[in-house]
């Protein structure tokens, strides 16, 4: 996941810079880089609506491996809502 967020970001920086200086002019590349910047915003916006958290690493790396758990626990039949209550009990 890290090598994907950097990825995309020197990908994004790599575009605006080509576009800059090789191809068009700042004129031209200018809405560019308004528009990477509102979606950059608009899918950081969205990720905190729908999982309550901040944009972190660390939010990222245990909602991933949440998920991940999630799966594993669906797949080999356990259910982790019995699981908790049991555990509580005890």
């Amino acid at each position: 996941m890290l090598f994907f967020g950097s990825s995309v970001m020197v990908s994004q920086f790599s575009f605006i810079a080509w576009g800059t200086f090789m191809e068009y002019s700042w004129d031209i590349m200018e809405p560019f880089s308004y528009m990477i910047l509102l979606g950059n915003f608009t899918a950081s916006f969205y990720y905190y609506t729908f999982k309550h958290q901040d944009l972190q690493l660390a939010n990222l790396s245990s909602s991933f491996s949440q998920r991940l758990a999630n799966r594993l626990y669906k797949r080999n039949g356990l259910d982790i809502k019995d699981y908790k209550q049991k555990e509580a009990r005890i």
